[in-house]
């Protein structure tokens, strides 16, 4: 056996989950009405609100400000990756609108259209759905307390399948940096028994 020196730099694993102390087994299912007819995968590491009665999950859906797009606060540039869709209503915290549409036609973010102005445009603040209501309703749509363990195949990219069966971390310490979509410091308090890393 020969040993071969290279000068190829090793870039470490973009892995999420640092530590999985209790998770809930496949068998959990994911409300697959929520979910982007285009959506091929949710991620693992996607937050979710699970119900123990029902053994349902449901996606937390939310994106970060990638710009704020020539239009201003009703047109935000947004993270890729994320779950929103059209109808969805979307909060900085502040406002609350409705996504009236969304368009993916860049490589680098979305524009979201929305039916007012957002109070918040700095890059980086996180969106989050909010429930149907006023635009000063900025009630989040649900509180995490799991993440999705591993990535699962939910449609082909053109329509979704009938179901999902997903396996949700409930207590354990993730790599915040790497999860696949952004939390607000509520949603992370929410997660009390997650520890946060770097």
């Amino acid at each position: 056996m020969s040993l071969q020196n290279t000068s190829e730099t090793i870039t470490g694993k973009k892995v999420w989950l640092d530590l999985c102390l209790e998770d809930i087994p496949g068998g959990c299912s994911l409300d697959m009405s929520r979910v982007p007819a285009t959506c091929k995968i949710v991620k693992g590491g996607t937050p979710v609100y699970y119900v123990p009665s029902t053994r349902v999950a449901e996606i937390v859906k939310t994106a970060a400000i990638y710009a704020e797009a020539s239009g201003g606060a009703t047109t935000p540039k947004i993270t890729k990756d994320h779950l929103f869709k059209a109808t969805d209503y979307v909060t900085d915290g502040t406002v609350n609108w409705t996504i009236s549409s969304i368009d993916t036609s860049e490589d680098a973010y979305d524009t979201l259209t929305l039916a007012g102005s957002l109070a918040t445009t700095a890059v980086g603040t996180v969106l989050i759905q909010g429930t149907a209501g006023a635009s000063g309703t900025t009630t989040a749509y649900y509180s995490p307390n799991g993440f999705v363990k591993e990535d699962i195949t939910v449609g082909d990219g053109a329509a979704l399948y009938n179901n999902a069966d997903i396996s949700v971390v409930v207590r354990g310490a993730v790599r915040e940096g790497a999860l696949p979509l952004p939390l607000t410091a509520t949603q992370k308090t929410a997660l009390a028994h997650f520890r946060f890393n770097a």
